[in-house]
């Protein structure tokens, strides 16, 4: 395992607060931290997951007309 310092901008109400989520949640601030990179790996892997459904839907599925060619009234070209 490797040890990492993080530098944050938090100021010093803030940096205490977080002390005591962390407390409250019964954690250790190395614990949290790693709870909160888990976390935002998991999130990411679902955005990828609904970008790719979406996508994959787009080049599968047929315009509707209504979705078709847009035109807009009074453009000068």
């Amino acid at each position: 395992m490797k040890d990492f310092e993080a530098k944050t901008t938090l100021t010093d109400g803030q940096f205490n607060a977080m002390l005591l989520v962390v407390e409250a949640k019964g954690m250790t601030q190395a614990g949290y931290i790693r709870h909160l990179i888990l976390q935002d790996i998991a999130n990411s892997q679902d955005y990828v997951a609904l970008i790719k459904d979406i996508t994959g839907r787009a080049e599968t599925s047929q315009l509707s007309p209504e979705n078709g060619v847009v035109s807009v009234r009074g453009a000068v070209a």
